[in-house]
């Protein structure tokens, strides 16, 4: 089996933003000076949006081609999915530059979406024996991306208080 190199985009992508917070880089929205927590907040919400633009991107523009990859033709669901990733990335871009009360707002939602996104793909690499490394890596973006949200929500809660 071959690797693709863009298998490692996701869980890349969920490693900056951690690398970028404890490095210091301001995030997008951001001060200098801010805490590790508020910078792991924003950096975590800005890469959760460009992810989820994306998917908007790959289930509606590049639908076709999308479905093909994973064995399946497209349908009506496909676009509907893509609407919902297409506002919820731009949630995440709109709190990346607004208060905590608008971080806690939109990271609840986000985190059901890859939370769960993330079980069912357990279950089905279980259910089907696909341990393909795309399938494996994914599902580190999911469950890796959701409870880095769910850990700094008492912070995001906080700074709302």
């Amino acid at each position: 089996m071959r690797i693709k190199i863009y298998s490692f985009i996701l869980p890349g992508l969920l490693a900056l933003a951690w690398i970028f917070t404890l490095a210091g880089v301001v995030p997008f929205g951001g001060t200098s000076g801010e805490s590790k927590a508020t910078s792991a907040i924003l950096w975590m919400l800005f890469m959760a949006g460009c992810v989820l633009i994306s998917y908007a991107w790959l289930h509606s523009i590049a639908a076709k081609w999308m479905a093909a990859s994973i064995g399946r033709t497209t349908n009506a669901f496909q676009y509907q999915l893509a609407f919902v990733c297409l506002g919820l990335g731009i949630s995440c871009f709109y709190a990346t530059n607004n208060e905590a009360q608008s971080w806690v707002t939109v990271s609840i939602p986000v985190i059901a979406f890859f939370f769960l996104s993330g079980i069912k793909h357990i279950v089905d690499i279980v259910k089907s024996k696909d341990q393909l490394l795309i399938n494996v890596l994914v599902t580190i973006w999911d469950l890796g991306m959701s409870i880095s949200l769910l850990a700094l929500l008492p912070t995001m809660i906080h700074a709302t208080a």
